[in-house]
């Protein structure tokens, strides 16, 4: 066994938001998909807001029977079409986790429910080691056949998808890292030895409260300090933790969020800040590329840290809370429009799309031609019996029409001979 693997959830972890909304655009301009289906908006906004819902996911396990038919080469294009587009999404401060753990030769694995075949590029373009993510049948033209090829990657599968893979790979689950915001992953966060939740869900909030899980924020920096105007120029990073904590695998971290026992860890640099390059900087970030590090320290409170450029103080911290009281009126009415939403996006899924057309036109000798055309919408649709029965159809209606005319023709002559 190996001392372990990091595995990463996509949606809301890695990236901030969902995937899904580019996918689909990129498979609709691909000419994959006829369209976004009703209440699709809806859904990526409700998925933006609170994650992962059941009711998105059981539409999500019905994706293999929508891509029936579909070339699997074709998605896999339109896939890397929107890779710049998804590593723009990646949370800035995603970046620094992935380098410790490669730094500390361990893989970095990314583990979702998108399909493998639409994620696969985008992994190959951060450097992952690999990917687990749910896997399309293929059939022997290269198009998928409508069936799994292994777990849907969600939940319990997701963990018995990272387990394969572990033991494929020689990796001790024990000695690997799991890093979700999401609550319905809590199998996989549980499995390994090291879980840290990521810009938690409502729900997982909870979860990582009670089980005393690590809880971090890849939006948002631990803590810069940039200090332009001393010579040289000086950088700092810091992390506050409540009541700290320091070992060999975890590093610095909070066992409890009250403050039993405050400090604050910080990295220390010398050298060129670059902030007279012209290139704008986040001041959630140091660049240390043109500087020297002076050390690491932890200061409790009151503490100073005395270094040859300088000194700094950790003078104390003040406990805040943020509380949100609101009324909605409309929550109801919200609440019965999802309901509908998400019952026509299931009918939409089991029904069978088609367009027919018909085309009148008069010929040489003055007869009417009709005819008859068809257009599937999905991509496993037959519709040559709907063409025939719309072509009986038109048939019966024009021979009713002849003999309706011939029957008038009829009673005109009889009237003449009178």
């Amino acid at each position: 066994m190996t001392q372990g693997a990091a595995f990463f959830d996509l949606d809301r972890t890695l990236l901030a938001g969902a995937s899904g909304e580019i996918f689909s655009e990129a498979m609709q301009r691909a000419g994959l998909s006829s369209g976004p289906f009703p209440g699709e908006k809806f859904l990526f906004g409700l998925f933006h807001r609170i994650g992962e819902t059941l009711p998105a996911m059981a539409i999500a396990r019905q994706g293999v029977t929508v891509a029936k038919g579909r070339s699997a080469a074709a998605v896999q294009v339109a896939a890397e079409s929107v890779v710049e587009q998804l590593v723009g999404l990646v949370q800035p401060f995603a970046e620094t986790a992935l380098k410790t753990h490669r730094e500390s030769g361990r893989p970095v694995v990314l583990a979702t429910t998108t399909p493998y075949d639409l994620v696969k590029p985008f992994a190959d373009a951060l450097g992952f080691d690999d990917a687990v993510a749910t896997r399309y049948a293929i059939d022997a033209n290269g198009n998928y056949d409508g069936t799994l090829d292994g777990p849907f990657v969600w939940s319990a599968g997701k963990l018995m998808a990272i387990q394969d893979w572990a033991d494929h790979h020689g990796v001790d689950l024990a000695e690997s890292w799991a890093y979700s915001d999401s609550f319905y992953d809590t199998p996989m966060l549980d499995a390994v030895g090291h879980p840290v939740v990521v810009n938690p869900d409502p729900r997982m909030v909870l979860v990582a409260a009670t089980r005393r899980w690590p809880t971090v924020n890849f939006d948002v920096s631990p803590g810069v300090i940039k200090i332009p105007d001393s010579d040289p120029q000086l950088g700092f990073r810091g992390l506050f933790l409540p009541t700290s904590a320091i070992d060999d695998i975890r590093g610095p971290h909070s066992v409890f969020p009250d403050a039993d026992d405050p400090s604050v860890f910080l990295s220390a640099w010398y050298g060129d800040l670059g902030l007279a390059s012209g290139v704008p900087q986040s001041i959630y970030s140091l660049s240390t590329d043109e500087m020297e590090q002076i050390g690491l320290r932890a200061l409790v409170p009151g503490q100073v840290w005395e270094f040859a450029q300088g000194e700094i103080e950790f003078t104390g911290w003040t406990r805040w809370s943020s509380f949100q009281i609101a009324f909605d009126p409309g929550k109801e009415a919200a609440l019965v429009a999802s309901v509908l939403a998400m019952l026509a996006l299931t009918v939409s899924l089991f029904t069978r799309r088609r367009r027919i057309w018909l085309r009148a036109r008069d010929d040489e000798q003055g007869s009417t031609l009709v005819g008859v055309a068809g257009l599937s919408k999905s991509e496993a649709g037959d519709v040559s019996e709907d063409v025939r029965a719309v072509q009986q159809i038109a048939a019966d209606h024009i021979a009713g029409r002849k003999a309706a005319a011939n029957e008038t023709t009829s009673n005109d002559d009889r009237k003449s001979e009178q």
